[in-house]
C-alpha cells in the first residue's frame, strides 16, 4: 500500500504535468494556411511583388542580331521565391501579342536574381526593372522594361443619366456597402435598385495572394441580375479558360486574357440586354453580353445561354446585380450604371497604356 506521503507527491506531478500539458496547447497555434494569405496594400507584400509584372521591348532570336521582334512577358508570383511567366510573341496580350506563340517559364529567386526557363527561352529579372532573354543557352539577345499598364476607362466619368452606385461614400445605391477606411468598396453587395437593359462601369482591385491558386486567388465576381455571372479573379499571366477572369462563368472564356497584375487597379464596361419572353413565360430570345476588360472587349454581343453557376433561375423580370463575397478582399470604386439605349456611346477599344517602373516607383 502506497504511503499517503508519495500518494500526495505522485497526484501533485500529475497535477503538475497536466498543467504544463495544457498549458502548452493553449499557446500552442494552428498551423498557418498560408493559401488563405491576402495583402491589399503594397506596403505589405514583400519583396517577390516587385519581380511580378508585365515586361516589353525589342528582342532578336538569330545570333547575327539582324531582326528584332516585339515581344512581351508577364511573371507571377507564387511564394517562396518561385515563379512562372509567359513569354508572348509580339507584345503583351492586347497590346500586340499576335494571339498564337507562347512560351510558359518557370523559375526561381536566387542570390537576388528571378531565372525562367521554357523551351528555348531563358529570363533573367535584374533588379526587377529589367528582363534578359536569351536563346538555346547563347548570350543574352535583348532586353524587356518593366511596365505597369493602366485601363483607358480607369476614371470614366458617369455617362449623361447615369445613377451613381459608389463613390466612395454610401449613397443609398448599393445594399449595405461594407467601406474601407480609404473609401473602397469592399466585396459582398448588391445594388439597391433593379435595372434591365444596361450599361455598367466598375473598377477593382485584386488582392496579393502568392501562395493561393486557380479559384482561390483573388476570387470575385459580377452577378448580373443576380443570374450571370463575369468573373473576377487573379488569372494574371494564364490562358483563358472559362471560369477564369473575364469569363462568363462556366460558360464561355474571354476572347484574350486582359487580366493585370494585383494590386493593380481594373476596369470592367458591361453592355446587357435582358432576355425576352412570351405572355406564358418561356424564353423567346436570351440575354445579351458584352464586355470590355481594361480597354479590350473579350466578349462581343454573346448570348447567354442560362444562368450561370449558383445564379438564380432566369425570369422576366430583373433583379438586383451582385459584387460577390467568395471570401477574398477584393476591392471596388467608380461605379456607375445607366439605361442602355443603342445611341450610347461604347468604350473606344484602345490598348492600355503603358509606364515604365522604375526601382523608386517600385519601392514605394
Amino acid at each position: 500500500m502506497l504511503s499517503k506521503r508519495l500518494t500526495g507527491s505522485l497526484a501533485f506531478c500529475f497535477a503538475l504535468v497536466f498543467t504544463v500539458c495544457t498549458a502548452t496547447s493553449a499557446f500552442a497555434q494552428e498551423p498557418v494556411d498560408r493559401t488563405k494569405l491576402a495583402i491589399t496594400d503594397i506596403k505589405d507584400a514583400g519583396s517577390n511583388l516587385f519581380y511580378q509584372g508585365e515586361y516589353t521591348g525589342n528582342l532578336t532570336t538569330t545570333l547575327a542580331q539582324t531582326h528584332y521582334e516585339n515581344y512581351g512577358l508577364q511573371v507571377i508570383s507564387m511564394g517562396d521565391g518561385l515563379f512562372e511567366g509567359m513569354l508572348y510573341v509580339g507584345g503583351l496580350p492586347g497590346s500586340g501579342w499576335n494571339g498564337q506563340n507562347l512560351t510558359p517559364l518557370t523559375g526561381r529567386k536566387l542570390a537576388g536574381v528571378v531565372e525562367l526557363s521554357g523551351g528555348p527561352a531563358t529570363v533573367q529579372l535584374v533588379k526587377n526593372q529589367y528582363a534578359l532573354v536569351s536563346w538555346h543557352g547563347y548570350p543574352a539577345t535583348g532586353y524587356l522594361r518593366k511596365v505597369d499598364r493602366f485601363s483607358p476607362t480607369l476614371g470614366a466619368p458617369p455617362m449623361e443619366g447615369a445613377i451613381v452606385l459608389f463613390d466612395g461614400v454610401d449613397n443609398e445605391m448599393l445594399v449595405e456597402p461594407q467601406i474601407t477606411e480609404d473609401g473602397l468598396l469592399m466585396e459582398g453587395t448588391e445594388t439597391a435598385g433593379l435595372y434591365q437593359d444596361f450599361y455598367l462601369h466598375l473598377e477593382f482591385k485584386l488582392p496579393y495572394m502568392p501562395y493561393a491558386t486557380g479559384q482561390g486567388r483573388g476570387n470575385s465576381g459580377v452577378y448580373i441580375q443576380s443570374r450571370y455571372e463575369v468573373q473576377i479573379l487573379d488569372s494574371f499571366g494564364r490562358i483563358p479558360e472559362f471560369n477564369f477572369c473575364g469569363a462568363l462563368y462556366r460558360q464561355k472564356s474571354p476572347d484574350i486574357n486582359m487580366c493585370l497584375p494585383p494590386l493593380l487597379w481594373q476596369t470592367y464596361d458591361i453592355r446587357f440586354k435582358q432576355p425576352e419572353f412570351d405572355v406564358t413565360g418561356q424564353k423567346i430570345s436570351s440575354a445579351q453580353l458584352t464586355v470590355w476588360h481594361n480597354g479590350i472587349k473579350i466578349h462581343d454581343n454573346v448570348a447567354i445561354e442560362t444562368k450561370t453557376g449558383a445564379g438564380k433561375p432566369e425570369g422576366n423580370y430583373p433583379l438586383p446585380t451582385k459584387f460577390q463575397d467568395h471570401r477574398d478582399p477584393v476591392r471596388f470604386r467608380n461605379m456607375w450604371i445607366v439605361d442602355y439605349a443603342p445611341y450610347l456611346p461604347e468604350p473606344i477599344e484602345v490598348a492600355p497604356q503603358l509606364e515604365q517602373v522604375s526601382v523608386s516607383k517600385s519601392l514605394e
